[in-house]
């Protein structure tokens, strides 16, 4: 399986889930590295925004990714920090900022603090069945995982759609041709 680099944004929308937070901390090895990257990002995008307006540039659409981004460095606590609900509300607050604001909002967030039924052992043992270390495919995923992703979504043909998530059945690339 193939992971984009940006695993809880999807196209136009962004997950701040526990289960995302589950995955997320599997990949990473240093969390308070990745923090402090995207609050430097803040600190860089702040510094944009003070000299488009200096120069006399327009900056009305830095600003409003500037809250974007804002919500992704303060996700990135929630997601590898331990649970806190000073950072929960926080989060809360700035998407109800973004959409309140005038500009439209380009983006949903999908946000959900509560504690995942899936144990975070399980999410382990499935990512390491399912992803490779190596660029090339092992003699597991030909004989093994490309044909019971092909059954997959030969069986989910016939599951409506309205019971698939709608992210699933909506945006870029569906899960009828990913799995093909």
């Amino acid at each position: 399986m193939r992971l984009p680099p940006l695993l809880h944004v999807l196209w136009d929308t962004i997950f701040i889930t526990d289960t995302m937070r589950t995955f997320l901390r599997h990949f990473v090895q240093d969390p308070e590295r990745v923090i402090k990257q995207g609050c430097e990002a803040l600190c860089k995008l702040r510094r944009i925004i003070a000299l488009a307006e200096e120069v006399g540039l327009p900056a009305e659409g830095i600003k409003a990714q500037y809250a974007v981004y804002e919500v992704l460095a303060t996700a990135r606590e929630y997601f590898f920090r331990p649970p806190n609900p000073e950072v929960e509300n926080r989060l809360r607050g700035l998407i109800r900022q973004i959409y309140q604001s005038q500009t439209k909002s380009h983006y949903v967030f999908i946000v959900r603090f509560k504690k995942s039924r899936m144990k975070a052992s399980l999410f382990h043992l499935l990512l390491h069945l399912l992803t490779r270390r190596r660029q090339s495919y092992r003699l597991s995923d030909r004989l093994v995982l490309l044909r019971l992703l092909a059954w997959l979504g030969w069986a989910l043909k016939y599951v409506p759609a309205h019971r698939l998530p709608k992210v699933a059945v909506s945006q870029g690339v569906g899960w009828r041709h990913f799995l093909r």
